[in-house]
Parts: structure tokens; C-alpha cells; sequence
């Protein structure tokens, strides 16, 4: 699963124990309620942080950009557990 960090991210309590999640943030959010989900659900847990178009203070309300070649690695990673953890049970 990917997809930016917020509220509809909790739905990934519905996601097997194993599952891998990438969570996109703007930098300068660091919000460990969702590590702490993924943890409990034995999700395998990985944050891309993404660079802020403006400065506002909330940090949550930015606009952000995602390094494209951060993001195909982090999938790459997380297939690759998936394919380790299905091959080696």
C-alpha cells in the first residue's frame, strides 16, 4: 500500500500482518501514530519524505514533492520482503 500519511491511511489496520505500507509525507512531519499502527499490525513500515512547496506552519497542509527514484526504490524494497517473506514461510 502507498499513500500520503493521514486519516484515510488508518484503513491499513485492514491489511494482512506482513503487509508492506509507504507512507508519503512533506518533511517536517513526523507523526508516530502511524508507525505505531503498523508496528501493533506487524505491517512492515516505510516513510518517504517529500520536499514542501511552501512554508506554512502546519506542515500537514503543504503541498509536497516525492523524489520519484526514492519512491521506486522503497517499492522495489517492499516487493522484495513480500516476495523473501512468501518464499522462505
Amino acid at each position: 500500500v502507498v499513500g500520503i500519511m493521514g486519516a484515510a491511511m488508518t484503513n491499513t489496520i485492514f491489511c494482512a500482518t506482513g503487509s508492506s505500507v509507504i507512507y508519503l509525507t512533506p518533511v517536517d512531519w513526523m507523526e508516530p501514530f502511524y508507525w505505531d499502527l503498523g508496528n501493533v499490525l506487524g505491517h512492515k513500515y516505510f516513510q518517504i519524505l517529500g520536499q514542501r512547496s511552501h512554508a506554512t506552519e502546519h506542515p500537514f497542509f503543504d503541498d509536497f514533492t516525492i523524489d520519484i527514484e526514492l519512491l521506486e526504490a522503497s517499492v522495489s524494497e517492499a516487493i522484495s520482503i513480500k516476495e523473501y517473506c512468501i518464499n522462505n514461510e
